[in-house]
């Protein structure tokens, strides 16, 4: 039931709350016109939306606990106990009235609390309920909130509050949703929320019902050492969505192709941030536990190198076996492209624009990547295929428009060629491109423009600037030249 369901808006301006009465119990409230009634409305007392929303979710659950005492069934309440303590505290905070909280006087809040006692005395009475300790999960929940209300208006510390603190997993998933939002104001792309969702999900299925708080520098170690021996590829296999920690560790754990050290510590540093944001909200008692392995892995994250003179011949002489990887590279070597945008071209993307050919680079990540630029003499053969193709089909079909499938091929191919450095990848032509402009005398800017830099990517003090003419950026493209290389190297042939 979604969260408004129980909030009309009054005709005179304000709130009321509505619930539906079933049908079953409707004889149990009969209208003046003798008739069972069908709902039940009563004013919030209040014209803040988000107040309202607090003060009938509350509401609907005396209501709904009411319902089940009148079939004679207890009332299992859907919300988590963490949850429904955490809702009833705030409204038990924000009490009866439109009136600000804090500008109430300290009689009417405590005046209306008692109300809130007196009526979870009530059901507990109605349930026969002898102890605390017999009372359901939802009841407890709400009665602890209550205790607490109470002693914060007397400026005492909250007594309940440790026992409902979210466990991992749940905290993760408001982080994630919290990153989500925080990245979208920035205008920034959400799609490295797919990233980050499985390393949660992960530790969260290790670590069970555990707290923040109660997580260990020994827990870590332990996890670490299991994921440490994790198939690399294990994300990408079917079904494992469903599989729980246990399970995944059973199928996936001690592979003979490990995850790399530079995963394992993205991994954690997603862990560590959450643990962070955590602590900023009081829900941690020790010292990061993520830190220390984070410092463990620190070579993990080595900067890319260019790929220099030599090496760019080893590796097109002789050329790829596959035409497609061969194309790829030398479009890579003449733009600067990503993988990702390279592997999604399509034909249609190749345009003539102010009598030159372009590529209009289109892309799922910031706004700063959407670019226009002009082909490079080099590249003349694409230009020359295009006519031939159907326009809306991928150029090279083979790596299925995925940046993933481009890399992993130029993997092999590199260590066919005894390249077998981290630091040298197909990530590191945009390094190549950026030195080789250098030489050229072109400006910083220019070249980040150029690539797509994202403003976050211009360093302190820079902000993005505008596009850059396309005669502009003409002449930068043109400027790119490997004049040692054989030219024979940058032709790829026909499909």
């Amino acid at each position: 039931m979604g969260h408004g369901t129980h909030v009309k808006k009054r005709a005179g301006g304000g709130f009321a709350f509505n619930i539906k009465i079933p049908r079953d119990i409707a004889h149990h409230f009969p209208a003046k016109t003798g008739r069972p009634k069908s709902h039940i409305t009563l004013g919030l007392g209040t014209r803040d939306y988000q107040l309202a929303l607090k003060k009938a979710e509350a509401m609907a659950l005396r209501w709904k606990a009411e319902f089940s005492r009148l079939r004679e069934q207890p009332y299992s309440d859907p919300l988590s106990p963490d949850r429904l303590y955490e809702e009833s505290l705030t409204a038990y905070l924000a009490g009866p009235n439109e009136v600000a909280a804090e500008e109430k006087p300290l009689e009417e809040r405590q005046a209306a609390l008692k109300q809130e006692a007196l009526a979870l005395q009530q059901e507990i009475d109605r349930r026969e309920l002898e102890s605390y300790d017999r009372l359901p999960p939802d009841l407890k929940a709400r009665l602890d909130a209550l205790e607490d209300a109470r002693r914060s208006l007397r400026g005492q510390v909250p007594k309940n509050a440790e026992a409902y603190e979210p466990n991992f997993g749940a905290l993760g998933e408001s982080w994630l949703k919290y990153w989500e939002k925080t990245a979208r104001s920035a205008g920034r792309s959400t799609q490295t929320a797919q990233q980050y969702a499985p390393a949660i999900r992960l530790f969260a299925g290790f670590i069970g019902p555990k707290t923040m708080r109660q997580i260990t520098r020994e827990d870590v170690s332990y996890y670490v050492d299991i994921l440490q021996t994790f198939d690399r590829n294990w994300g990408r296999s079917r079904g494992v969505s469903q599989l729980n920690f246990w399970d995944l560790k059973t199928r996936f754990a001690h592979a003979e192709n490990r995850l790399t050290d530079r995963v394992v510590r993205q991994h954690l540093r997603i862990l560590s941030t959450i643990w962070t944001w955590a602590d900023g909200q009081g829900l941690c008692a020790s010292h990061n536990p993520f830190h220390g392995f984070l410092s463990h892995f620190r070579n993990a994250g080595l900067p890319q190198l260019a790929w220099r003179d030599q090496d760019i011949t080893t590796l097109l002489s002789p050329p790829p076996a596959s035409l497609a990887l061969n194309g790829a590279i030398i479009l890579a070597l003449f733009s600067g492209l990503r993988a990702m945008e390279i592997a999604a071209l399509l034909w249609q993307d190749l345009q003539w624009v102010n009598d030159m050919p372009v590529l209009h680079i289109r892309s799922l990540k910031p706004k700063t990547h959407e670019r226009i630029i002009p082909l490079h003499p080099r590249l003349q053969w694409l230009w020359e295929q295009a006519p031939r193709q159907k326009q809306d089909a991928l150029i090279w079909p083979e790596f299925s428009g995925k940046g993933a499938l481009l890399s992993k091929a130029f993997g092999g191919h590199k260590r066919e060629r005894g390249f077998v450095s981290r630091q040298r990848s197909f990530q590191s032509f945009r390094k190549t491109v950026t030195e080789a402009l250098q030489k050229q005398h072109i400006s910083s800017d220019e070249i980040r423009y150029l690539l797509g830099l994202s403003p976050q990517s211009l360093g302190a003090g820079l902000s993005s600037m505008p596009p850059l003419p396309l005669a502009r950026c003409h002449e930068i493209i043109q400027a790119i030249d490997y004049p040692v290389i054989d030219p024979a190297c940058f032709y790829p042939g026909q499909e």
